[in-house]
């Protein structure tokens, strides 16, 4: 049975919403992505660190709310149909609320409560974005990468390949001589000039320019051609 998808968010249960919306937003810096009442005087807060696809859902035992981990599913009415002939009990049918995805309950093996929800498709089709650069020789690439990035290739999936990733995406850098130096990349960097200096002292020199609806930006060919041009955002 192959029914859920990924984790939408995580229950932490609290006393105090405001006062613990405070905290995970002030003091662990994560974002408020919800913050509503999907019933009259039931408050649900959801919070996730930046980039993050797992949520973190702020709950009271006294709002009523289900407490647990809520997955995505493609389709509600058939896991909830397959589940139930499973002879799983489920707390409810499909239950179907303004504002929400259509959703159902009930417990695991152990007694904790899981959560569905239906994914709308349309905002699922994209998940990541990819950039990827070919090239003709893969350890000089990667060299190359190895200091304009300030790091290690995070992966190395398969022979050919070169992976680093961060929360904003991913950078590939692969091995096809027929098409090397015809990728073009642009990638944000928090200090631009700092980015130039240490890639000087690597030997990659750039030229910072000031921009109009950046700080800055400074363009440079890795070592078949392709393109990359480093912005810092402006504020």
């Amino acid at each position: 049975m192959d029914i859920t998808r990924d984790i939408s968010s995580v229950t932490v249960v609290v006393e105090d919403l405001d006062r613990a919306l405070a905290f995970y937003r002030d003091v662990l810096g994560c974002e408020v992505r919800t913050d509503t009442e999907p019933f009259p005087g039931v408050r649900m807060v959801e919070v996730a660190p930046p980039g993050s696809a797992v949520g973190v859902a702020l709950l009271t035992r006294e709002g009523g709310l289900p407490l647990g981990v809520r997955y995505w599913i493609d389709d509600a009415d058939l896991a909830h149909r397959e589940l139930r002939e499973a002879g799983v009990h489920l707390h409810e049918e499909v239950l179907r609320l303004e504002g929400m995805p259509p959703m159902f309950t009930f417990d695991d093996s152990e007694g904790n409560t899981v959560i569905l929800l239906e994914r709308d498709q349309a905002s699922a089709a994209v998940t990541d974005v990819v950039a990827c650069l070919p090239v003709s020789d893969l350890d000089r690439a990667a060299e190359f990468y190895r200091a304009v990035l300030g790091r290690e290739p995070d992966a190395r999936p398969m022979p050919g390949l070169a992976e680093w990733h961060d929360r904003s995406g991913s950078l590939q850098v692969t091995l096809d001589e027929r098409r090397a130096g015809g990728g073009l990349v642009t990638i944000t960097v928090t200090d631009l000039r700092r980015t130039a200096a240490d890639l000087a002292a690597a030997g990659v020199e750039l030229e910072v320019r000031e921009g109009t609806a950046v700080a800055g930006f400074a363009s440079v060919e890795d070592p078949d051609g392709n393109l990359l041009t480093l912005v810092q955002a402006a504020g």
